[in-house]
């Protein structure tokens, strides 16, 4: 991973090299990787990632994202859910550098939370 500045935030970072070394890229939008926000908006397209309907239930492998107001510092939060390993999921993002397993806080009941799946298409 090349080096990170303090202003970069972390977990967008995370998502975008996890999905790399996946082979299921994601995008560059404005000329770097997409941003947390970017990944919670519904309306931004992804070649190869669709959102997921209101119905729908979230799957290991599947980005989850909500925005957050941050200015230019942050725009929302992003991670992956991840199989439990006994048949339930859990999630994982990074936090200041730091990849964080299973924060039970987070990506769940967030206002304007959202989740793509890779269809590789």
């Amino acid at each position: 991973m090349k080096h990170l500045s303090p202003f970069i935030f972390k977990c967008s970072k995370f998502v975008y090299d996890v999905a790399r070394e996946a082979k299921a890229n994601l995008p560059i939008i404005d000329g770097g990787e997409p941003r947390a926000g970017d990944l919670a908006d519904p309306n931004a397209k992804m070649k190869n990632w669709r959102v997921l309907g209101p119905n729908e239930t979230s799957q290991p492998g599947d980005i989850a994202a909500y925005p957050l107001s941050g200015g230019d510092a942050y725009s929302g939060h992003t991670g992956f859910i991840v199989s439990d390993g006994m048949g339930g999921t859990q999630n994982c993002s990074a936090h200041g550098g730091t990849p964080v397993g299973n924060d039970p806080k987070q990506f769940v009941n967030d206002p304007g939370l959202i989740f793509r799946r890779y269809t590789g298409q």
